[in-house]
């Protein structure tokens, strides 16, 4: 896929097209030849043009007609079949001052001095030192390594961190384009200040006390010390990864969206992480223009939920703009808008992929128009957005939340949300809730309005439930609990079968279990959290089992719903049934 550095610049040469001036062109080969990539500008005539070349080049800021990009060879040479004139540019913004970048050998927290970048073992040492010294808020988690074996690291902060309870969880991202400084800074920062503050400032303890907020400041740390883990500035910062792709364009294509690239290995491990969680809400950060854009970035149909993404956005612009100088905090639409018309089209977007594959409400927050920002500007900019990322952080908090329970073991249950008349399967704009935590918690985040919400769970065999007239006000929460009822079928009644193999009857005895195949090498009951209860004795031959209700410390199991699983030579089987003393 890529040219040893003197054959780059002759297929250059030798491929130069009518429309573009020579120089223009070896400066592209030159870039492409010394950093892997070029940025550059061009002209269009109308946004319908995007369209293609959004599948071809990684598109990054639209002014009017005027189109920045970003291309790696391969995309470089898609793009120039379209015959555009454009200009290359210097990679990243020019900066009056250079950006010094200190490795913190002996950092405190919470005086910390935020006016330098870290150095790679800098950063290493701000993460786990924020671990050290908010120890009973603070765990740091590495999630898996870059492409250059650089960590990549997630911070979960929290009041009660690493205790499961009844809480949303809030996802923030930053760094996914190495260049982009200001929202990495920025969200260390937030940790430092939510921990140091959590005794004094009411803000800071509720969401701390409330959240369960997973931080992870840098995505892409190959680009971002693409020029060494200890150069003294961080001028050489890149967008893409060691592979020269852009992370952000590396994710999972929506349905319609065309074909899901490989996956970098960046990519992989923060999806592994993510699917790990429910996430209520979330924010992806980037620099290069300011103002937010809310699904989708793939498709120009409005998501259900574009009236609460209108919402919150604009409660975050509205502080931002307040905070920041004239003009500040504007650039899209305003400050908020829909990525595909207000920001470019886009498709592989982590912001997309979250929203629709992970069921999750997250915007991508654009945070200052010079991504490489000057490091003695960096506590400007974390002013301009503080205030506004406390109030947004916050509206995790309300909506619809409750608990979604099995009536009878009183289980946490997997659930599935939906509002009627409003959700759509296309945009899998329903919700979960976390069993993760063994609580079954929700979180409906939707704009004010009246709603029926109908919850339902067939992993269990649930009935399904619709409540009704659920009232909801903007910036306040209200709680619905709801109980199902799953497997609720008697023993020798019409159950529903994983396996139809097995017979269940209940005697004299307890629970018998009969199967054709006599080749049983093992045999156990599970409850609905997946736990072994008891391990049933079996001999060769055997086909009939019984069970005597209890469990394998000889006690009896409390009534609800369970499963058998049969062990054979042939393979398993498996049937879910009910319980009662």
């Amino acid at each position: 896929m890529y040219f040893k550095k003197p054959l780059i610049l002759v297929l250059c040469l030798c491929g130069f097209l009518f429309s573009e001036s020579l120089s223009s062109y070896q400066k592209a080969c030159s870039s492409l030849d010394k950093l892997g990539e070029v940025r550059f500008k061009f002209s269009i005539k109308s946004p319908a043009e995007l369209l293609n070349l959004t599948n071809e080049i990684s598109l990054d800021k639209i002014t009017t007609n005027e189109v920045i990009a970003y291309a790696n060879q391969e995309e470089f040479e898609a793009f120039r079949k379209y015959n555009y004139e454009y200009e290359v540019l210097p990679y990243n913004d020019p900066v009056d001052e250079p950006n010094q970048m200190s490795d913190y050998a002996n950092v405190t927290f919470p005086n910390f001095d935020w006016t330098k970048y870290p150095t790679y073992s800098g950063y290493l040492k701000i993460m786990e030192d924020l671990e050290k010294t908010y120890s009973d808020k603070v765990k740091l988690h590495q999630i898996g390594t870059s492409v250059r074996n650089r960590k990549l690291l997630v911070l979960n902060v929290s009041s009660n961190v690493g205790t499961k309870g009844n809480k949303p969880k809030f996802l923030m991202n930053a760094g996914i384009h190495g260049n982009e400084l200001v929202p990495i800074m920025n969200m260390m920062r937030l940790v430092d200040w939510l921990c140091s503050k959590y005794s004094s400032d009411a803000r800071a303890k509720r969401i701390l006390d409330s959240i369960d907020m997973w931080v992870s400041p840098m995505l892409n740390p190959d680009g971002t010390y693409k020029g060494g883990n200890n150069a003294s500035v961080v001028s050489n910062a890149q967008r893409y990864n060691n592979n020269r792709v852009d992370l952000n364009r590396n994710w999972a294509r929506l349905p319609g969206a065309g074909q899901t690239p490989r996956e970098e290995k960046e990519t992989t491990a923060f999806l592994k992480y993510e699917k790990s969680h429910i996430w209520a809400m979330g924010i992806g950060w980037h620099s290069g223009t300011e103002g937010i854009s809310y699904p989708w970035s793939s498709f120009g149909r409005a998501h259900p939920d574009k009236a609460w993404y209108e919402y919150v956005g604009d409660l975050y612009a509205n502080q931002a703009q307040a905070d920041g100088p004239n003009g500040f905090f504007d650039d899209i639409h305003n400050g908020n808008g829909q990525g595909y018309y207000h920001l470019y089209p886009a498709k592989g977007t982590a912001k997309d992929a979250i929203c629709f594959y992970q069921n999750t409400r997250t915007n991508c927050h654009e945070s200052s128009t010079t991504k490489n920002m000057p490091a003695s500007r960096l506590n400007n900019y974390w002013n301009y957005h503080f205030k506004a990322t406390l109030k947004y952080v916050q509206e995790a908090l309300h909506g619809i939340r409750g608990v979604v329970k099995d009536s009878d073991t009183k289980k946490a249950l997997p659930a599935k949300v939906w509002v009627e008349g409003h959700d759509k399967n296309q945009d899998r704009s329903y919700i979960f809730a976390d069993t993760t935590n063994n609580v079954g918690n929700y979180h409906r985040l939707i704009i004010a309005g009246t709603y029926n919400l109908t919850f339902s769970c067939e992993a269990y065999n649930c009935q399904s439930k619709t409540v009704r007239n659920i009232q909801v006000r903007n910036g306040r929460a209200t709680f619905v609990d709801v109980e199902l009822d799953c497997d609720i079928s008697p023993i020798g009644q019409s159950v529903k079968l994983t396996n139809n193999a097995i017979s269940i009857k209940k005697t004299n005895k307890g629970i018998e279990f009969t199967c054709g195949n006599k080749n049983i090498v093992g045999a156990s009951i599970y409850n609905v959290k997946g736990k072994v209860v008891a391990s049933l004795s079996t001999r060769p031959g055997m086909n009939r089992f019984v069970w005597n209700g209890k469990g394998n410390n000889n006690t009896a199991v409390s009534n609800g719903c369970y499963l058998v699983t049969l062990q054979t030579t042939k393979g398993q089987l498996t049937k879910r049934f009910n319980f009662a003393h």
